[in-house]
């Protein structure tokens, strides 16, 4: 049994969060500053409530809410162009740095009451926020050079209203910091320490990546996060030098009615990995090409995997020639269907004279990748039926534990025998053939739906009509897949719903996005009212088969399985050294500050 690890390779996605709109973060951390300084005036100067709540509240807004704002205020500043953007990351950040620093100052208060100093505890919880921004800006959001400055701000800002408050505050405060010059170069001490232990642990999680990539690990984290979570495409540069240039195809079929052309395009990349980087948008960039010719088309998802990803976005670009200069191919008027199962694998094609195409699925059951050589030998196994060229669909339309199969497995040989069973139809019937194209806007990622949207073709052969529903993302709960059938399949002598497995719709919101997640009945409405449009769009056509051999740059063969292998390296490897690492510079931090007293 072979798993996916696509979610374990970089399941640093799983704690992914949409950040609070930064009204939401500043709220909670005035209540936060507000309510910390309310409750350690109430325990430690035992006042009364009201002097606890004026005198309190003022002292926690100002010691440990006005540094966060302001820091988040001047960090965003110098980003002027997306202020608000950059301010939402930067008052989350600030925020959470409060919460750092209100734990400590309670540790600090509580050696206040036992007579003990602390001066240091309050410099070490300083240097855990300089390390906090420095690593999130850094990293995260790819501030480069500029982490650093951006990483003292909350720091000495707490620091110099700690100084003020304590020397002219309008009242005694809890918490004094001593000479602010003194404090400040202590921080800077305690700071590059752990910022030094910092570079320890990116140098030690550096080596499997530069062993086996020749590529940074912290250069390629952070431009992965400048692209999640930027939009960005930085990544490709490092995919490009990993790629390598293979040979794959792009193919289809041509459909020609009397007022309209449509393409059915099964290309032999994979669609990802993720958001606008290298193949995700495949679907997208090919359509918005034929938009000019007016001309509609349908991008399939073929027997490949990740090892098929495009290393660039502009390797797609590659595949146009190919199908363009297939447009003018004179088609046949006539068509036929055919069809098999073996086990849980269900198989529906169509037949062009001496040519097929042949879609395939376990659904309800995963259906998942399928690994570049298995299609390869499956189309072989089909072209012993009696056609000269043959493509094969994975309609990649049912996601469920990520089971993928392999050579020798149960389903490999239940795909293989749905294959054998095929029988080439000895009669083709006339061809009619319509479509409906979804242009709402209202369906978008977070429905996991890509720039395509839905797309539905009706298909008929004599008597016998297909309803084929394209939709551009990445898999399909099987649930909705389901629903979608049972409600439609009285209609249609065959009906499915395919995805175009795009991950152009997996960014923020999570490594799997998959339709049907959010909103579905949504999307069942928009099915609903395309389908009867693409029945009433049927009048007859031509339909020519085209298959090309094409060069691009890809990941490369097996690189899915490397990259697995050496995310879960780097995973395994931070998860020991990270806590060790910490601890040790905490425990530095510490002994420094004791010897400088």
């Amino acid at each position: 049994m072979n798993i996916d690890q696509r979610e374990k390779a970089v399941e640093v996605t799983n704690y992914f969060f949409k950040i609070p709109p930064y009204k939401t973060s500043i709220s909670i951390l005035i209540i936060l500053s507000f309510a910390y300084g309310l409750l350690t005036r109430l325990l430690i100067k035992a006042n009364n409530a009201g002097d606890a709540l004026l005198y309190g509240g003022a002292e926690g807004f100002v010691l440990i809410g006005l540094p966060a704002i302001f820091s988040a205020t001047l960090a965003a500043s110098l980003y002027r162009k997306q202020f608000k953007k950059a301010f939402k990351h930067y008052a989350f950040i600030a925020l959470t740095s409060a919460i750092i620093l209100t734990l400590v100052y309670s540790v600090a208060l509580f050696f206040l009451t036992l007579n003990k100093s602390f001066i240091e505890i309050l410099l070490i919880g300083n240097a855990l926020v300089v390390l906090l921004w420095f690593a999130v800006c850094f990293l995260v959001l790819n501030n480069g050079k500029k982490s650093l400055l951006i990483a003292f701000l909350q720091p000495l800002f707490g620091i110099s209203f700690l100084w003020l408050w304590s020397k002219f505050g309008l009242f005694e405060a809890s918490l004094s910091v001593g000479s602010p010059v003194t404090a400040v170069f202590k921080l800077a001490i305690s700071s590059v320490i752990l910022l030094l232990s910092l570079w320890l642990f990116f140098f030690i999680v550096n080596a499997p990546a530069k062993r086996n990539f020749g590529i940074s690990t912290i250069q390629t984290t952070a431009l992965f996060f400048a692209s999640w979570i930027q939009g960005t495409n930085a990544l490709e540069k490092v995919l490009q030098d990993m790629g390598e240039e293979l040979k794959t195809f792009v193919g289809g079929i041509v459909f020609k009615t009397k007022n309209k052309t449509t393409l059915f395009i099964i290309p032999g990349i994979h669609f990802g990995p993720f958001g606008n980087i290298a193949g995700s948008e495949t679907p997208a960039i090919i359509q918005d090409y034929f938009n000019e010719r007016k001309i509609q088309t349908f991008t399939f998802h073929s027997t490949v995997n990740h090892d098929w990803n495009p290393v660039h976005s502009s390797e797609v670009n590659k595949l146009i020639p190919a199908i363009e200069k297939n447009l003018k191919k004179k088609g046949s008027s006539k068509g036929a269907f055919f069809t098999s199962t073996e086990g849980k694998v269900k198989l529906f094609g169509l037949s062009i004279e001496k040519t097929a195409i042949a879609t395939l699925t376990r659904a309800p059951e995963s259906t998942e990748d399928i690994d570049y050589s298995i299609g390869l030998a499956l189309k072989n196994k089909l072209l012993t039926k009696g056609w000269s060229d043959a493509l094969l669909i994975d309609r990649h339309n049912s996601i469920t534990d990520g089971y993928i199969f392999e050579v020798g497995s149960k389903e490999f040989y239940e795909y293989e025998g749905a294959v054998s069973k095929v029988i080439k139809p000895k009669k083709h019937e006339k061809l009619a053939f319509g479509i409906a194209v979804s242009e709402s806007r209202e369906l978008d990622a977070f429905k996991g739906i890509a720039r395509t949207g839905i797309r539905v073709a009706v298909i008929k052969t004599g008597v016998k009509t297909a309803c084929v529903i394209l939709i551009d993302g990445n898999n399909i709960i099987p649930e909705f897949r389901n629903k979608v059938v049972e409600k439609f399949h009285k209609k249609f002598d065959f009906i499915d719903v395919f995805s175009t497995d795009s991950h152009a719709v997996n960014t923020i919101s999570g490594i799997h996005n998959p339709i049907g997640k959010n909103n579905p009945d949504e999307v069942i409405n928009e099915i609903e009212r395309l389908i009867p449009l693409a029945v009433e769009d049927v009048e007859p056509c031509e339909a020519s088969f085209f298959n090309e051999l094409i060069e691009l740059n890809v990941l490369g063969a097996n690189r899915q399985s490397e990259l697995q292998s050496t995310i879960n390296s780097i995973v395994a490897i931070a998860k020991i050294i990270a806590p060790a690492i910490l601890i040790i510079s905490i425990l530095l931090v510490g002994f420094s500050l004791l010897l400088l007293r």
